[in-house]
């Protein structure tokens, strides 16, 4: 999914539906610890690395490694949303933040994120 079909699929959606995939999109970054909000924040990454643990990848140091999948995968578990629609947050909050899609920054990394 590149970012006009991400936004397209986004659209369709009602503000509130937006608002939870962006809390699902924080959690999973408090989650792999990348972020960090609050004690309350904290606490719910913690049993969310316990419950979601699968989820959870180690990069060649031990230290978690973001996955395009396995955000999805986590935000889908947690909002009970399709995945697709998990897919679309997660491709247009990193084309917001990066300005380009995951395509295209694997292919300014040589293949790799």
């Amino acid at each position: 999914m590149d970012y006009t079909e991400a936004t397209q699929l986004l659209g369709a959606l009602t503000p509130a539906q937006r608002k939870t995939l962006e809390e699902a999109h924080d959690r999973y970054y408090c989650f792999a610890r990348v972020s960090s909000f609050d004690a309350e924040g904290d606490r719910q990454a913690e049993a969310d690395r316990i419950t979601y643990a699968h989820l959870l990848l180690p990069d060649h140091g031990g230290l978690p490694c973001l996955s395009q999948g396995c955000a999805a995968e986590f935000m889908a578990a947690v909002t009970g949303f399709p995945v697709a629609w998990c897919r679309a947050w997660d491709e247009y909050s990193f084309c917001e933040l990066h300005g380009v899609d995951y395509a295209e920054q694997a292919a300014m990394n040589g293949g790799v994120l």
